[in-house]
């Protein structure tokens, strides 16, 4: 996001094409970038939208408990736990349906959240 920001304010032109060329980031565009020096109470709910590392899933998750735990993780996780949820949620939808692909039994479990 902010490399795009850069761009589209004219401090990196052809970021794609040029690489670390000429056109690129160097340290007297630095002076002229603003970025915000937010005050250390407001810093902490800042990062906690993209980084809230105590915000896990319970243990013993079943599929009658699982929205209601899944939409408090939701409102609680950052987007580093948001991404890594989905991901081990997709990691194991495709391990289901490759097996039902293979007319393997399956056995519902929430368990790989906790990981």
């Amino acid at each position: 996001m902010l490399l795009g920001w850069l761009r589209h304010t004219g401090h990196i032109r052809k970021i794609g094409i040029t690489g670390s060329g000429a056109d690129s980031l160097t340290m007297y565009n630095l002076t002229e970038i603003v970025l915000p020096d937010f005050p250390p109470d407001v810093q902490l709910p800042i990062a906690t939208l993209y980084h809230a590392p105590a915000t896990t899933y319970p243990a013993g998750l079943t599929a009658a408990t699982f929205a209601a735990a899944d939409a408090a993780f939701t409102q609680a996780a950052g987007i580093v736990q948001l991404d890594a949820a989905a991901k081990r949620l997709r990691a194991q939808l495709d391990a289901v349906l490759d097996a039902i692909a293979r007319g393997q039994p399956v056995a519902p479990t929430f368990a790989f959240l906790a990981e």
